[in-house]
């Protein structure tokens, strides 16, 4: 009867070096998607501050920052949710997942995320420059709305609505 080991080895081997490589790949793919992620928020971050905006954020980007008086320097937000609820004299972006305006906003407002919610009584003087997924557009826009976004709606829904508590319950 022949000897086995020897096949069973390369085998082993072979296997061993497969899932090494595997894994490496893996690797470069998840550290060169978090390079490019990192890349992209700090080329926003440089946009906004090109413009003269002064960074105000949290320890933590996965919590929320709720902005209660106007706000009267040019800023920016970095948060997972963002809530504005006394409008702006001055220019304001967000990079945020979620962010709620109410009030005036007599500057342009820059946002970068997922969802903007202008709600009922709101008013953006010079408009709104976006690069998000949803703009919810209760509120009135009296300049243009640049840039790119895939879905501009009046109506909020459930999913829209609830989105903000539920994102409150998670964020530490």
């Amino acid at each position: 009867m022949p000897d086995n080991k020897d096949g069973l080895g390369k085998v082993v081997t072979g296997c061993g070096i497969g899932c090494l490589g595997i894994v490496i790949i893996i690797t470069i793919a998840i550290l060169g998607g978090g390079w490019l992620l990192v890349d992209k928020v700090r080329s926003i971050e440089n946009e906004f501050v090109e413009m003269g905006m002064v960074k105000q954020d949290l320890d933590d980007f996965l919590g929320a920052i709720e902005v209660e008086d106007p706000v009267d320097e040019p800023t920016y937000y970095v948060a997972q949710l963002v809530s504005v609820s006394n409008g702006s004299t001055k220019p304001i972006g967000f990079l945020s997942q979620y962010v709620v305006l109410e009030g005036e906003f007599k500057e342009k407002v820059y946002f970068r995320g997922q969802i903007i919610k202008i709600l009922p009584g709101t008013k953006l003087h010079q408009g709104l420059d976006v690069l998000c997924q949803v703009i919810i557009q209760q509120g009135e826009v009296a300049g243009e709305i640049d840039g790119y976004y895939q879905m501009l709606t009046e109506e909020s829904n459930e999913e829209f609505d609830g989105l903000w508590d539920r994102l409150l319950e998670t964020s530490p």
